[in-house]
């Protein structure tokens, strides 16, 4: 199954105007209205998960603690979304300059096993393990973390991709420990493709 591994980069690319791939900073075009907010502390949230220091429920889905959701281009605006009158932590901007094809390595007949927790303890050996630097994904197969999938949504919700805590970063010198996912983890995104939605949870 092919998946998309992102290039990032912190410097901005020369040709990003307007709306461009990226991960952390400040939304482009978004409603403030829309920025949601954490119904456990209030904290603002960004980027799908709420970043306060208090220890919120942000690795669970659909419980208000992180968002996960599609716009139509046609409602997005132009520019940097403000910040709502909220304290909250943004993090860091990386720009996807490039996407870089590769083949997961799970056997076609495995697909299905791979969501299943018994079997990903039992089945998954070393040989089939991700490099690190392939843990954040678009697409393809989910790779779960050593636990394997503890949180997997109910049909129709299917996988998307995939955020690493740590992130390697083409114009940094060390990896990028990318906001806190549980201090290890993971974050998963599934859609459902027939309503448009989508949610989010964080594995470990």
């Amino acid at each position: 199954m092919l998946s998309l591994i992102p290039t990032l980069n912190f410097a901005r690319p020369a040709n990003a105007t307007g709306l461009f791939p990226k991960l952390g900073g400040l939304p482009w075009g978004l409603a403030t209205s829309l920025w949601p907010v954490c119904k456990e502390c209030d904290m603002v949230l960004h980027l799908f998960k709420c970043e306060g220091e208090d220890v919120c429920s942000f690795w669970e889905a659909d419980i208000g603690t992180n968002a996960a959701f599609f716009l139509p281009r046609s409602d997005l605006g132009e520019g940097y979304t403000p910040v709502p009158e909220l304290t909250t932590e943004v993090l860091p901007e990386l720009w996807v300059t490039g996407w870089e094809p590769f083949e997961d390595p799970v056997p076609p007949e495995m697909a299905e096993a791979i969501n299943d927790p018994i079997r990903w303890l039992n089945d998954f050996t070393d040989d089939m393990l991700f490099p690190a630097s392939h843990r954040t994904k678009l697409g393809g197969a989910p790779w779960w973390t050593g636990n394997g999938p503890q949180r997997l949504p109910a049909a129709p919700f299917t996988y998307l991709l995939q955020i690493d805590q740590f992130l390697q970063v083409a114009d940094a010198d060390n990896d990028v420990d990318f906001g806190n996912f549980c201090s290890d983890g993971t974050c998963y995104v599934f859609i459902d493709t027939e309503s448009m939605r989508a949610t989010m949870f964080i594995n470990r």
